[in-house]
């Protein structure tokens, strides 16, 4: 058991079962699948919680003032009540329940994370050997954009953002943008035939850059003639596309046409929205989305936006720029606060959303929890908490406790990948 200052007036206090009441802040000492409730703190706000708080029997509870909305009822004296017989043991199945879904929640994220390690090697082999041996390249890149999209043809997948994962390679921005770029193709109800060609376009985007001296790529205020090399990025890339023969003429456009904008801003060529293609329209959004979260140039990774500022800013200032309704597709997507967000939930917590939820408002959180490793804690659906729970707002790094930061983890650079729902 912690070392509970109960001489505190502030600190957790003794419970008992018969204090318990709505409004009351309770601390369950107890690991988290030794009871049914998704956490050991929190305000007691229904009816069927006191029920369940009650059922459980002999347990250690504590209240915390400082975060009640009322006080417990008092003490009950044995000579105004007669003792009451021990209610029965906690039903087995309620640590059962726990377990199961920590078990089912590590089980996802162990195949999504092997699904990524795959991916990843395969298309940085694919991407390095693309200058070599373009046929063989072009067609693992091919073959993977296809299996990935009959796989998301199959039914509901899961966007999860993923642990850092190891290198600064051009596979994590090609994978990043391939997942976004399939999500939005898939949710306009195309055929997966062009849901994989736009993924395959989507990995190969930025191939051209394979054939442009690194410091120019690495330059954060390119100097003109700096700027006319990196823009021959696309039209490289699409001989290198030819080259290989494995790319459709949706994918081919992907690569060509991601750095066109609908008001004709864009390069290489300068094209008005009518003569974008919907595939280049997915991969410029995919591509812009992610380089705000996490610029090319290192040194401008420290102003990176975070991924709620990135969404914000796309739909303020860019739908002159990108196609309005596949940016309304991105945001209901990703949700109002996309994954790798850190927000403050309306019982106080502090949480970092993991993935979108069944709502736009509601995503599915990591919270932290003081009392437990980081690798014990559940993710909790908001959308699954009864209105228990919301998101209050969203918080920037420099607003959160050092603790709680370090804590939840939040990462420089966002990794996402996708996957089915289902446990084998």
């Amino acid at each position: 058991m912690p070392d509970v200052q109960t001489n505190h007036p502030e600190g957790p206090q003794p419970l008992g079962e018969q204090q318990l009441r709505l409004g009351v802040y309770v601390w369950i000492d107890l690991p988290w699948t030794a009871h049914p409730f998704l956490r050991n703190r929190f305000r007691i706000s229904s009816d069927k919680q006191l029920k369940t708080l009650r059922e459980l029997g002999p347990k250690s509870l504590y209240w915390i003032p400082a975060l009640s909305d009322a006080a417990p009822l008092p003490p009950v004296t044995s000579a105004a009540t007669p003792p009451s017989p021990p209610p029965p043991p906690a039903a087995p199945v309620a640590v059962a329940t726990g377990e199961q879904r920590l078990r089912r929640q590590r089980l996802i994220a162990a195949r999504i994370q092997r699904e990524w390690d795959a991916s990843s090697q395969q298309v940085r082999e694919s991407l390095l050997g693309m200058r070599d041996n373009p046929k063989q390249a072009g067609a693992g890149m091919r073959d993977l954009a296809a299996r990935l999209a009959s796989a998301m043809n199959q039914g509901p997948v899961l966007l999860q953002l993923l642990g850092k994962q190891p290198g600064e390679g051009l596979q994590h921005h090609a994978l990043n943008c391939m997942t976004l770029s399939m999500l939005l193709a898939r949710s306009m109800n195309l055929s997966s035939t062009t849901v994989g060609a736009i993924g395959l376009g989507a990995l190969a985007h930025d191939i051209g850059k394979l054939l442009i001296p690194a410091h120019v790529l690495r330059a954060e205020n390119r100097s003109s003639v700096q700027e006319s090399w990196y823009r021959e990025h696309c039209r490289l890339g699409v001989e290198l596309a030819t080259d290989s023969g494995a790319f459709s003429e949706h994918a081919i456009a992907a690569i060509r046409d991601h750095h066109e904008a609908l008001d004709g801003s864009g390069f290489p060529a300068g094209k008005l929205g009518p003569q974008i293609g919907v595939a280049a329209r997915i991969v410029a959004i995919a591509n812009r989305y992610d380089r705000l979260c996490s610029p090319e140039s290192p040194k401008a990774r420290s102003r990176a936006l975070l991924p709620a500022e990135a969404l914000k800013t796309m739909w303020r200032d860019e739908q002159a720029r990108l196609d309005p309704s596949l940016l309304a597709a991105l945001v209901r997507l990703l949700g109002v606060y996309p994954p790798g967000t850190l927000v403050k939930l309306s019982d106080g917590s502090l949480a970092l959303s993991v993935s979108p939820g069944k709502s736009s408002l509601l995503p599915k959180v990591l919270i932290h929890d003081p009392d437990i490793d980081k690798s014990e804690a559940l993710l909790v659906d908001l959308a699954d908490t009864a209105g228990q729970l919301s998101v209050e707002k969203s918080l920037h790094p420099d607003e959160m406790p050092e603790d709680a930061l370090a804590w939840l983890n939040p990462r420089e650079s966002l990794t996402y990948y996708f996957s089915d729902e289902s446990v084998d």
